[in-house]
């Protein structure tokens, strides 16, 4: 029996890192914005999935740092035993590719940051579920 959803590939899309070694702040407050996207193929039996993550501040005028890294993962449909409809697979992109994504990008901050004079930022591990829901609320929320 295969597997209804195969992850293929990832690829690094964007990475930018910025460091103002000089600013002074006592503690940072960091709050992670996190950024999801997806693209089926025209036959749908392909998904690409885009997972970023946007950190500190980019005119470095709140913090001493900003980070900006976006990767898109490659997931194969591949189903023998039954078809899935449009809303499946949605759902197995947006909760099992973002759950198998997000080890690599959070993989990812840490080595970026990691190179600089600062600490490395580890990100936590996470509720992907949540963690999409709560950004599906807060763009709505923007949106009103």
């Amino acid at each position: 029996m295969k597997a209804i959803f195969q992850f293929s590939d990832y690829n690094v899309l964007e990475i930018q890192y910025k460091l103002n070694p000089v600013f002074e702040e006592d503690e940072a407050s960091l709050s992670p914005g996190f950024s999801f996207d997806l693209e089926f193929s025209e036959e749908e039996d392909e998904a690409l999935i885009y997972l970023g993550l946007e950190l500190g501040d980019a005119d470095l005028q709140v913090n001493s740092f900003y980070l900006n890294v976006k990767i898109a993962g490659n997931f194969i449909f591949r189903s023998e035993d039954e078809e899935l409809v449009h809303e499946q697979k949605i759902e197995y992109c947006k909760i099992n590719g973002v759950a198998i994504l997000y080890p690599y990008l959070r993989a990812l901050v840490s080595d970026i940051t990691s190179k600089g004079s600062e600490q490395p930022i580890i990100l936590p591990t996470m509720n992907v579920v949540e963690m999409l829901r709560r950004n599906e609320m807060n763009k709505k929320n923007n949106q009103e």
